[in-house]
């Protein structure tokens, strides 16, 4: 029924998934790839994407929406102003042009976040990814071990790290 009334409104041959996170209903649609949003009693396009359909929504937790893509592998962030972010584009081929290689993956069919991480299941082969997301504020480390096997780090030139874009803090 919900299909039916805003079949004329999408401009769309059909909804293939949608996602209701509070008051909104996110709707990806297909043969076109666009991406709407249901919200206050309108019907308004956020985005529109190079793939056949919307496979996959999950929420982001921040009011957009985490969109999975067929063909390309590809998993972009959506706000809801419309402003898309690629999160990932996973591999397409296993083997390089063996487009019969069941691993590869092609398809996002199935999006799921816990936390921090975001699960897409893809096809062909049904191998579920785990992506870690960057979230607002988050910090990533590096370890640099004693370039000897066995060895014990004696000094290092902090000054050498600590020139680099991003670097906030170096420790011992």
């Amino acid at each position: 029924m919900l299909f039916r009334s805003l079949h004329p409104t999408l401009g769309a041959e059909f909804v293939h998934c949608w996602l209701r996170d509070g008051e909104r209903l996110w709707l990806g649609t297909g043969l076109q790839g666009k991406l709407f949003v249901l919200e206050a009693g309108k019907v308004r396009q956020v985005a529109k994407f190079d793939a056949a359909f919307v496979s996959a929504l999950v929420a982001d937790g921040s009011g957009g929406v985490y969109v999975g893509l067929p063909g390309s592998a590809q998993v972009v962030q959506v706000s809801s102003d419309g402003k898309v972010t690629p999160v990932v584009k996973l591999s397409v081929d296993a083997k390089a042009g063996d487009q019969d290689d069941m691993s590869a993956a092609r398809h996002i069919w199935a999006l799921r976040k816990k936390g921090s991480t975001l699960y897409a299941g893809t096809g062909p082969g049904g191998k579920v990814y785990a992506i870690d997301l960057n979230l607002p504020g988050m910090l990533c480390a590096a370890v640099k071990d004693c370039p000897v096997f066995g060895g014990k780090l004696v000094s290092f030139d902090e000054s050498k790290v600590m020139g680099r874009p991003g670097v906030k803090k170096v420790v011992k």
